[in-house]
């Protein structure tokens, strides 16, 4: 891409600055990237660029770039004087210097070896050497003779409805095509004809007259050798149905009505070479192509300086500006005060001291100067002075501001304020501190103040309401101006913190916002007639519209471009002054006068035309090397990708900036505004992209032109879906196999861990079974043994009997790990008979078993210890008869079993029993035990529970145990 940086400094610009010349010169060259510096023809497209011919080939202009439009140099070898585009169908052609015309995009070839050729709607017109007239539909192949007018060698020729005009070196003829008549219009040396797009009235341009053709009359409205005897016309352009320029040999021409401005290198012109002009209406500007310099760009001014040339000192550095009530503009530098008179500057007095700000009061000019305090002048003469400490807080005196309540504020360092001159005092002096630079009465009659210290604002009998300052948000060295709108939002302008809006108390930077471009120094706030507001800084001049503002505040849109002027739209130096009161004059006819550190800037608002760029991507990079547009697919390895694009940029005050996006969905985000035309992405991974482009410019569009391009990176086959995909069941299908592996062998692991834990568990069931054995066999050993101690050797062989036939089931099923329910009750009914005819009293004892509950399996010997400690406990210290009652029941699948006894009760028999050392009471122990493992190994939860009878008094009735088993039913 080549960069085109014109020249728009330096000698060059600064001549064109001049009030005398009402356009700024910016030169392009070859430096900029011209191939050539003879510029032949310039003619525009249809989105805005140029075409512009040149001795060494044609290229495109947007105003940044030019870029070769034809990619066949064979074309080269040829000098094109002349260039016809039909938009239509794209097509560019071109007229050979001896007149051949070609054919140049697409493709490249010789149309017609001519001597003259002209486009007329979709019809191509070519005349040969002897005059003979050739017509061809651009939209359709072929040519075919129309007309012999026998004018020979002709030179030029130009097409109408039903009419041809015919020139060459001595005569100009037109041709009726559909009468076949001719008609002689004027005798001359005929170089071309131009119509007028505002009048449609055709002009012949001869070589040192203008003629303008109505119907068949000529008048010659310029005659050239009156001005320059050898000076040759060579093109005509049209400002509007009376002005226009013409080009020649000897400089530029603008005739308006008689009236003639003759400009050359004098007057800023690089060139007296004229060849070719375009005017671009939109934009108010002229191309004029040079036969030695390149393509010229005058920009019609807007903007004028006032400087030097025109009356002020070399040190006019102004800082502010008023227009008393006598009509006079004055403004004010440091070296004295000026009077502004039309293009010409008066030095209005030069009463000594160094000025800073200039205000009116009454009939008084009010000088604020840098030290010495406010000098009072009348009648250009001094009338008085205000110092410090009587009437000033300090002699630095930036401001001066007459409210609508007729009191006159003063700032500086600190204010002042009075009804009238001569009672102006210091004021809020423990208040308000710092430099106040402006002051500002607001809508309800409140007084804004700013300076150095922020924003105070203060009500009409002068007491602060409101300060902003940094605290709050409030940035930048100075407050600078204030700006009320219809809203009654007050915008602030700071110098260095850029602009800010104060709204329902709350503060909003504007410059902080996404997509704000605006300068961070907002010296003024000016509101033109045409709803636009100036802001003055230290990098230019800026316009947006008011409009733009509230909408970009409110997030409505989500951009804000002000327009920018500066040097090329007549601004000698872009450097502003603004810090002070009255830093901008508005006049009645709508115009402004700024100071400025070089004299004074005078603006005619324009009203300026609504623009809607259309941006292009010029080239795609991939991997440093440029990418056919027609190649979308990239390899994996790509890089980088970078995308370089442009858009119609003619005039700089348009500022025209980018934003792009990188997305699959036309409705993603946009990146921020940029002023790069490239942007560059690193190793993108693959899949499908579009990039996005679109412009932005002062215009505001709400709906941009988009652009966009489709490519799409490809994956490595280990990226693809396929690949994936086949991975994914790869690996599935391996992971469900080690799974399935590891789960048979957790399964087999698992079992046999529970089958050597339930015989582990039955192992340990039986040992506990094992211990309950010797210990019923020795309490019933010792029941016989009290028989044979007492010599009651018939009740020891009844004993026995019985004690044999008990200890035969018990070892039945001791080894047993369940038994039914009416087993159990004969075994207890057996083993408590044993225990009753040792007793003495002998207990009595019932067991009630319901006979639907006698299959009913349960864990065995479970209720023999708990029967014991009845009797061991219970009964066998009781001087009474007692009885023993068990009873079962089937309780909610549960069988429950109450054990009663009518004995001494628990806490008796734990007295007794305290003072034998040796008693070991081990029955509930090994139950407890066997519970245990009864759960761990058949998952039968039994539970028990001793319960204590007790009467009304709290005396014992004896002991109550329930047992709880889950039913577990006879196979």
């Amino acid at each position: 891409m080549l960069c085109t940086r014109a020249q728009t400094n330096g000698k060059l610009i600064e001549q064109s600055l001049s009030l005398k010349i009402p356009f700024t010169v910016t030169q392009y060259s070859t430096k900029q990237g011209l191939p050539q510096s003879q510029v032949l023809n310039i003619i525009p497209k249809k989105n805005g660029n140029l075409l512009l011919s040149t001795v060494n080939g044609i290229v495109e202009f947007n105003g940044i770039d030019f870029k070769p439009v034809i990619k066949d140099d064979a074309y080269k070898t040829h000098i094109y004087t002349k260039l016809m585009l039909h938009e239509k169908t794209s097509q560019l052609f071109g007229e050979e210097l001896d007149g051949a015309a070609y054919l140049l995009v697409p493709g490249y070839k010789m149309i017609m070896r001519s001597r003259a050729s002209c486009i007329y709607n979709n019809i191509m017109y070519c005349i040969d050497a002897n005059g003979n007239v050739y017509a061809g539909d651009l939209r359709t192949p072929g040519f075919k003779k129309i007309a012999e007018t026998h004018v020979n060698n002709p030179t030029s020729l130009f097409a109408g409805e039903n009419v041809i005009l015919i020139g060459n070196s001595y005569e100009a003829v037109q041709y009726n095509i559909k009468e076949k008549t001719y008609a002689h219009l004027l005798k001359d040396v005929v170089l071309d004809f131009k119509i007028n797009p505002y009048n449609k009235s055709v002009y012949i341009i001869c070589a040192q007259n203008i003629y303008k053709k109505t119907g068949l009359a000529v008048k010659n409205i310029w005659q050239l050798n009156k001005y320059e005897k050898t000076a040759i016309c060579n093109d005509l352009e049209f400002i509007d149905e009376n002005v226009l320029f013409a080009a020649t040999t000897r400089g530029l021409f603008r005739i308006n009505s008689g009236r003639i401005d003759h400009y050359t290198q004098k007057d800023a012109l690089p060139s007296q070479y004229i060849q070719s002009l375009y005017y671009n209406r939109a934009e108010n500007c002229l191309f004029v192509g040079t036969g030695d310099k390149g393509l010229l760009k005058l920009q019609f001014k807007n903007c004028f300086s006032l400087s030097t040339e025109q009356g002020f000192s070399e040190n006019s550095s102004l800082s502010s500006i008023i227009k008393t009530a006598d009509g006079d503009v004055l403004a004010c530098a440091k070296d004295g005060i000026y009077k502004v008179d039309n293009d010409t500057i008066y030095l209005y007095n030069r009463i000594e001291g160094l000025y800073a700000s200039l205000a009116e009061v009454n009939d008084t000019i009010c000088a604020g100067t840098w030290g010495a305090g406010i000098k009072l002048i009348k009648n250009k003469q001094l009338a008085g002075t205000l110092t410090p400490p009587v009437n000033l807080q300090s002699g630095h005196i930036q401001a001066v501001f007459r409210d609508s309540q007729k009191n006159i504020w003063v700032g500086g360092d600190g204010i002042s304020k009075g009804k009238t001159l001569k009672h102006i005092a210091p004021y809020l002096q423990d208040k308000i501190a710092g430099g106040s630079l402006v002051f500002y009465e607001l809508k309800n009659k409140n007084i804004c103040i700013g300076g150095t210290k922020g924003v105070f604002i203060l009500n009409k009998n002068g007491g602060i309401i409101k300060r902003l300052s940094k605290a709050d948000g409030l940035q930048g060295k100075e407050v600078r101006s204030f700006y009320e709108d219809s809203e009654g939002k007050l915008w602030i302008g700071t110098y260095g913190g850029g602009l800010y809006c104060y709204y329902n108390n709350k503060l909003t930077s504007i410059n902080q916002l996404k997509n704000a471009k605006l300068d961070p120094d907002v010296f003024c706030l000016a509101k033109d007639n045409l709803g636009y507001i100036y802001i003055t800084s230290n990098h230019g001049l800026w316009r947006l519209k008011e409009k733009d503002l509230n909408d970009f505040y409110k997030q409505e849109i989500d951009y804000l471009v002000p327009f920018y002027y500066g040097e090329e739209t007549g601004i000698l130096n872009t450097e502003f002054n603004g810090g002070f009161q009255n830093n901008y004059l508005k006049t009645a006819a709508g115009h402004f006068y700024f100071p400025s550190i070089q004299g004074l800037v005078m603006v005619k608002p324009e009203k300026p035309c609504f623009r809607k760029p259309e941006p292009g991507i010029e080239q795609v990079w991939v991997d440093d090397t440029i990418s056919n547009f027609n190649n979308k697919v990239f390899k994996r390895n790509t890089y980088s990708i970078q995308f370089d694009f442009s858009s119609v940029n003619l005039l700089n005050k348009y500022n025209v900036y980018y934003q792009y996006k990188l997305s699959s969905d036309e409705h993603g985000s946009w990146g921020p505004l940029q002023k790069s035309t490239s942007v560059s992405f690193k190793m993108l991974p693959p899949g499908s992209y579009t990039f996005y482009l679109r412009a932005i410019d002062a215009s505001m569009d709400r709906d941009p032109l988009t652009v966009k391009f489709e490519f799409e990176i490809l994956p490595y086959f280990y990226e693809t879906t396929w690949f994936k995909v086949l991975f994914a069941l790869v690996f599935l299908s391996l992971s469900l196999a080690v799974i399935r592996i590891r789960m048979n062998s957790y399964r087999k692991k698992a079992k046999e861990q529970e089958r050597i834990k339930r015989e582990l568990a039955e192992l340990e069931l039986k040992a506990v079974q094992a211990q309950m054995n010797p210990h019923f066999i020795f309490n019933s050993l010792n029941s016989i043994k009290h028989y044979l101690f007492i010599n009651d050797t018939k009740s020891a062989d009844v004993f026995i009997d019985n004690f044999s036939i008990l200890l035969r089931d018990f070892l039945e099923y001791s080894n047993k790990d369940f038994i039914t329910l009416e087993k159990e009750a004969e075994m207890l009914a057996s083993y408590l008979a044993l225990e009753s005819m040792r007793m003495n009293p002998p207990f009595r004892y019932t067991i009630v078993l319901p006979p639907e509950l006698n299959k009913i399996k349960i864990p065995t010997l479970l209720f023999q210890a708990f029967a014991e400690n009845a009797v061991k406990h219970g009964i066998t210290h009781s001087s009474k008869e007692c009885a023993i009652h068990i009873a079962f029941k089937m309780i909610s699948g549960t069988i429950t079993c109450e054990i009663t006894d009518d004995g001494i009760g628990r806490k008796r028999s734990g007295e007794i029993n305290q003072g034998r050392i040796y008693h070991t009471s081990k029955g509930i122990n090994i139950v407890n035990e066997k519970i245990k493992i009864i759960k761990a190994t058949h998952n039968i939860h039994v539970e028990f529970e001793i319960q204590d009878r007790l009467d009304a008094d709290n005396n014992s009735l004896g002991t109550s145990v329930t047992i709880k088993i889950p039913v577990k039913r006879n196979d």
